[in-house]
């Protein structure tokens, strides 16, 4: 999987668990799952077991950089494929989630999510390119391909904060 579409699926799985809240970070689970991915203790030992140099502290899952290495060391334990499905699955379903029919309606969601992102991607860069061809000067001036801190891919389209 290449890096931008791994980016997306990221930005996919994160606005299915926890898109509505106000600070993703401090996000907490109705069964103690933290951050912007709600990854569980055991998630998280799982992958400190399979990739111990990652360290730090469960506490830590809260960042999300942090939680993205957590979900890329379980994927390299329990993954078959880099497939975005498969990897939707199995960190909603655990090791076998890939099987488990309970996760097809969690993939379907990300899904939906993951094609609006991939979509609003092709549009920024085809603007940029266009902004870049054109010396700068842009119908829209530019305002559909600037990034907006503090906001991801799927909250800009959308217009959440």
């Amino acid at each position: 999987m290449n890096p931008s579409n791994l980016k997306y699926l990221f930005e996919s799985i994160r606005m299915v668990e926890t898109g509505g809240h106000e600070d993703p970070a401090n996000a907490v689970g109705s069964a103690g799952e933290l951050g912007p991915y709600q990854i569980t203790r055991a998630y998280w030992q799982d992958a400190i077991e399979h990739m111990p140099n990652i360290g730090g502290c469960y506490d830590d899952v809260r960042d999300e950089l942090y939680a993205e290495s957590i979900m890329m060391a379980y994927w390299a334990r329990y993954a078959p494929d880099m497939r975005p499905e498969t990897l939707a699955r199995i960190h909603n379903g655990g090791p076998h989630g890939k099987r488990k029919t309970a996760t097809e309606r969690y993939w379907n969601r990300v899904r939906g999510v993951l094609q609006t992102c991939y979509l609003v991607g092709y549009w920024e860069e085809m603007g940029r390119d266009a902004a870049a061809g054109s010396g700068g000067s842009r119908s829209d001036g530019g305002q559909a391909a600037r990034h907006l801190p503090g906001r991801s891919l799927y909250q800009r389209l959308v217009g959440r904060k």
